[in-house]
């Protein structure tokens, strides 16, 4: 049986159901905008993290964040150590730092990004990585 509105259509309870469904979403949508995103922007990924790579090479090291980031804020909380010189380059969320010098051999390197920001103003959650060098040959 269908439902009977009050002034005698048709359909009546469905329409009260998509109105009160439609106030419930612009409720929230409000929320989010009110309240803002509260999750902060991190590094997914980094090309050499955990591994050997070989000593004598200059080989580019590689971070992927989970949103577009405000570029000088990174670079300027990017650190390596021992301390390499080296330029930066961005391929839209990829950090590149290039060193200008081959690594040391048989050295642990370290690696951190302990502070910026995305394009947002939100700040970087704090990351740090390792990676080794083999023995020169």
């Amino acid at each position: 049986m269908t439902p009977i509105s009050t002034d005698g259509r048709e359909g009546g309870s469905i329409n009260a159901y998509g109105t009160a469904t439609a106030l419930i979403l612009l409720l929230l949508i409000g929320l989010l905008l009110i309240g803002g995103d509260r999750i902060r922007p991190r590094v997914l990924g980094f090309n050499c993290g955990g591994v050997e790579v070989e000593a004598g090479q200059s080989q580019q090291l590689r971070f992927t964040f989970s949103r577009p980031m405000d570029q000088d804020s990174v670079e300027n909380g990017f650190t390596v150590i021992p301390p390499e010189e080296g330029g930066f380059s961005w391929t839209g969320r990829t950090l590149v730092f290039t060193p200008k010098m081959a690594y040391i051999p048989d050295c642990e390197y370290w690696v951190e990004i302990v502070s910026g920001e995305d394009v947002f103003g939100k700040p970087v959650m704090p990351y740090q990585s390792t990676f080794t060098t083999g023995t020169n040959r």
